[in-house]
């Protein structure tokens, strides 16, 4: 690995000061990818922000509020949920954590920001608090996650972060976060640049605010249903998403693509002569070809299908990487 990316101070520098998704890579991003998909790397999420949400009343005023089950979050746990206007299309993706008396909610910046002004209006009377953290979020992710975390023993720090099982690896919200990527990083993690993350993102069919989730998308065309508790009652927006969960459908998808190169975001996909889609995220670092997300008409949305844009490149729908 490049020394220069090895100090942690540097890479701090550049995470800080540079672009808010951080430093593209550490030297290896076929490595840091492999890391991601095989062992375990881990992410300063430089784009993102925790809160705080405290109160007698804070589980029940989420559950009205957000699409998620946030009464089943267990302590130590966190899993996405979604805030949504009164239309039902989704304004900001949230990783809700749970502790004994508090919720954590880590988003995107700067719409998670906006996000929690819009349920601060809703507080009123409610015996609710909603603050900002002073801290930096970690992603540890890969499928020995679980096991560098307890050898790692960042309990024992004198300053440990709030950890979280997520169903990807682990989300840390740390006051003191130096010493925990240091103590991460010395148990074995692998530091992970934006280029491997992004890769691992779009392969996974994963929306960004931003990119796929701009405040004008249904949670379906988003395939976030899972983000969506269909049982548990009125939510914001709920009558239209639960209207097109059980008697309709929508007519666009979100979908992975592949290509050999020449896409750039905002490219017009057709079919048939048609205009059909957009490309909406895309990197070309790990591996020779290019790896895409974008909207796509229903109708030529299953995997295999074969897509032109504008200027003729030819894409394919591909399965989303699990």
């Amino acid at each position: 690995m490049n020394s220069a990316f090895t100090d942690l101070s540097n890479f701090l520098s550049v995470s800080t000061h540079g672009d808010d998704a951080g430093i593209l890579s550490f030297g290896d991003p076929t490595g840091e990818y492999r890391a991601l998909r095989d062992s375990v790397g881990i992410l300063w999420r430089s784009d993102q922000r925790a809160y705080r949400i405290g109160g007698s009343e804070r589980t029940e005023f989420l559950q009205r509020l957000l699409t998620g089950d946030i009464k089943g979050i267990a302590a130590g746990s966190c899993s996405m949920s979604l805030l949504l206007d009164n239309k039902g299309r989704a304004q900001v993706a949230l990783e809700m954590g749970a502790l004994a008396d508090e919720l954590i909610a880590v988003g995107a910046t700067p719409e998670v920001d906006v996000g929690m002004e819009t349920l601060a209006r809703y507080v009123l009377r409610s015996d609710v608090q909603i603050e900002p953290l002073d801290s930096v979020t970690l992603a540890l992710i890969g499928p020995t996650a679980d096991e560098l975390i307890r050898g790692a023993q960042i309990d024992a720090l004198e300053r440990p972060p709030m950890a979280f099982r997520s169903a990807w690896g682990w989300l840390l919200v740390a006051d003191a976060p130096v010493v925990a990527w240091k103590r991460l990083i010395a148990a074995g993690a692998v530091p992970v640049g934006r280029d491997a993350a992004e890769t691992l993102r779009i392969e996974a069919r994963q929306p960004q605010c931003g990119n796929e989730i701009t405040g004008a998308e249904f949670p379906q065309e988003l395939r976030l249903e899972a983000a969506v508790d269909f049982d548990k009652g009125c939510y914001l927006g709920q009558e239209t998403v639960a209207r097109i969960h059980y008697r309709g459908q929508v007519n666009r998808l979100l979908c992975v693509l592949r290509c050999d190169g020449g896409l750039q975001v905002g490219d017009t996909l057709r079919a048939e002569g048609k205009d059909i889609g957009q490309v909406t995220s895309m990197i070309n670092v790990v591996g020779s070809d290019t790896v895409a997300l974008g909207f796509v008409a229903r109708r030529q949305s299953d995997v295999g299908a074969r897509l032109t844009t504008s200027a003729n490149v030819i894409v394919t729908v591909v399965e989303a990487a699990s």
